[in-house]
């Protein structure tokens, strides 16, 4: 049979695609690096050379001094990456004119010329975007990038003397703070005293966008240290990042209101000595929340963390420490806008008597002066009662997470096995005050009566809950299935995805539970996806049986679907392993 073309089929009238013929119709010279391109890739490879063999650092840096002289191409490639970081400003006061070194101590024999007539210091000071500063007025040789010459560090070090930083800090007042024009983070470790106080002046810059105070401020004079964080943050604008250590008692002011008008701040770290001025400090934040993305407090007492809080953009406010300084922050700071809190209660065991009061004082807080929160989150291995919970959940109207995971006292329940489920069930019913809770997380050991009974009470009052955690003892008896199919004729599917069990029991299972438990599972939640059992540690023979009974309740909820002529595209994979 002859085939005949159409013209758009004809093999000959065939045009490739414009764009496929200009990709092979390219010149070999338009894949070729551009020189400073090049020479940046050769920099990356020598300089984390430098970072991973610190003892090649005085060799290299001299090699790539010699490479940067070879032409203005190199020299600007190069001399970018020697100076982008130093660690003192001592590599930049060699360069000044008119300084001098007399028993290894740098000096200034002329007055510092105006703004722009600093020669080399000029041509370098523009390429620092990062200076750490351990010891401010010290210089190792492998740090003098542009004059050292010889290959051994065993040579005396060269001190800077407090009469060059106060010059530089005059020059600096004559500049608007752009000695160092494109300095971008300030790393200082160093301790604070007078005479390094002009170095602080100096480095200050209108560019700078990361500040860290840390290291020696305990040896630091007091008040110089905020003086300081003032200084820079007045001539600094820009900030985004800040960093503080302050941990030594001083009954000078921190300079909150300076640090609250950085409207650029986005990210706040204030490790401060443990002091109730300081409880009160987010206040002056909390107007600007939604830009701010992270702020962090960290009160010490004697080097030991007493406090942490941490409050995000995203309405998250994490506390770390005792009950009574959780309960001071929340009442000094009063985030009434918080919808996520995660509370993380610290402390002594000796304190047992006085932490359940402090505890229930917290708990009558979160009660009634968060009323925006969604989720909250407490977490202790200390003992805590569970029962002011119930008050939580039932008055926050919003809240839709709540996980509680701190050891309970037992013999809160014990008295009677319904008062354990009556607690529950009132938790579940929660959702007739406002929004249903979501996710619900129980102590391992809050109650001892518990069986598997208390699921039912899941599907029938927390049809929209997706993830549950709690603590059963499967060995007290599962009920029959058909008992509870009348009161789930007219009630939705229940939502629930994640099922998180703690297993108490310690006897064997015996035969009839093999069909009974993965039946009643399979029936009451048939959208569940993801069943793990936390089983007693070394109790293998329990662990082996619930591996069983996940299978056979996958089994079920295959045969179910089966029967109703529908499709699960779960059916016949695998659960989740214990």
């Amino acid at each position: 049979m002859d085939v005949k073309y159409s013209p758009m089929e004809n093999p000959s009238d065939y045009q490739p695609d414009p764009g496929y013929n200009a990709m092979f119709q390219r010149r070999s010279s338009d894949r070729v690096f551009l020189s400073a391109d090049l020479l940046s890739i050769i920099c990356e490879f020598v300089h984390a050379d430098i970072l991973a063999i610190y003892d090649k650092l005085h060799s290299q840096r001299r090699r790539l001094k010699s490479l940067m002289l070879l032409s203005k191409a190199f020299f600007d490639v190069i001399a970018n990456y020697l100076w982008r970081e130093i660690y003192s400003l001592a590599p930049l006061v060699g360069l000044l004119p008119g300084i001098n070194v007399v028993n290894g101590v740098y000096f200034l024999s002329r007055k510092l010329p105006g703004p722009g007539s600093l020669g080399r210091w000029d041509v370098y000071a523009r390429r620092v975007r990062i200076i750490q500063i351990t010891a401010s007025n010290t210089l190792k040789p492998a740090d003098n990038i542009w004059d050292s010459d010889s290959d051994s560090d065993d040579c005396l070090y060269n001190f800077v003397s407090p009469q060059v930083f106060a010059a530089l800090s005059r020059l600096q007042e004559r500049c608007d703070n752009r000695l160092l024009p494109s300095l971008g983070k300030l790393i200082y470790k160093d301790k604070i005293t007078a005479d390094n106080m002009a170095l602080l002046e100096a480095i200050s810059s209108p560019s700078l966008l990361e500040v860290e105070f840390s290291g020696r401020n305990t040896d630091s004079l007091p008040g110089l240290l905020k003086a300081a964080l003032r200084n820079i943050l007045q001539s600094s604008p820009n900030i985004t990042k800040l960093v503080f250590w302050h941990m030594i008692q001083d009954d000078t002011d921190m300079p909150w209101s300076d640090i609250a008008q950085l409207d650029q701040l986005r990210s706040l770290e204030m490790h401060l000595h443990y002091s109730p001025a300081n409880f009160d400090s987010y206040k002056h934040f909390r107007q600007k929340g939604e830009a701010e993305s992270k702020f962090m407090l960290l009160l010490y007492t004697r080097r030991h963390l007493k406090l942490l809080v941490t409050v995000t953009a995203a309405k998250l406010v994490k506390l770390v420490g005792e009950c009574s300084d959780a309960l001071q922050w929340l009442t000094l700071a009063e985030p009434r806008s918080v919808t996520k809190l995660v509370l993380e209660i610290t402390g002594s065991d000796s304190r047992q008597l006085d932490r359940s009061s402090e505890w229930q004082k917290l708990a009558e807080y979160l009660a009634n002066g968060l009323v925006s929160l969604d989720e909250l989150r407490i977490k202790s291995c200390l003992q805590l009662d569970i029962r002011p919970i119930h008050k939580i959940a039932t008055t926050l109207p919003s809240l839709a997470v709540l996980k509680f995971d701190a050891p309970g006292d037992k013999a809160i329940f014990t008295d009677s096995v319904n008062r354990g489920e009556d607690f529950f069930l009132t938790l579940l019913m929660k959702q007739g005050n406002g929004k249903p809770l979501r996710v619900l997380r129980l102590p391992n050991s809050w109650c001892t009566g518990l069986g598997l009974a208390v699921l039912q009470h899941v599907s029938v009052h927390a049809t929209q809950m997706k993830t549950l955690q709690v603590a059963v003892d499967s060995s007290l008896g599962c009920p029959e299935v058909v008992d509870h199919l009348a009161s789930l004729e007219d009630q939705p599917a229940p939502a629930l995805s994640t099922l998180v069990i703690n297993e108490l029991r310690t006897t064997p299972f015996c035969p009839e539970e093999y069909r009974r438990i993965p039946m009643l599972l399979a029936k009451l939640f048939p959208n569940l996806k993801t069943l793990t059992v936390q089983t007693q540690p070394g109790d293998e023979l329990i662990k082996g049986a619930w591996s069983t009974i996940r299978e056979l309740m996958e089994d079920y909820k295959c045969l179910r679907y089966l029967e109703s002529g529908t499709k699960d595209q779960q059916c016949g994979q695998p659960a989740d392993s214990c």
